[in-house]
């Protein structure tokens, strides 16, 4: 449903954007790999509350912040646990 309301709201041609995406898998605690940094202007997270380690969070937020831009944003949601 969400393709569908992106390519009708925005005219986005999904299968041409498909084309473009790579996906690649990087450890969140791992040190970022050189090519990697600097590389977002935007990082969407979410729920990870529940798969960081205790005492992990500072390295987490460290690695974050590496593949930012200059000037970037970290968008990151978890759930209400209250």
């Amino acid at each position: 449903m969400l393709t569908i309301l992106q390519y009708v709201v925005f005219r986005i041609d999904v299968k041409k954007v498909c084309t473009l995406l790579t996906r690649s898998l990087q450890n969140l605690l791992d040190p970022v790999p050189e090519d990697r940094k600097g590389m977002f202007d935007v990082l969407h997270l979410r729920l990870l509350i529940l798969g960081l380690p205790t005492g992990s969070w500072k390295t987490a937020c460290n690695n974050l912040f590496q593949l930012l831009r200059p000037g970037g944003w970290i968008q990151w949601e978890e759930a209400d646990f209250t």
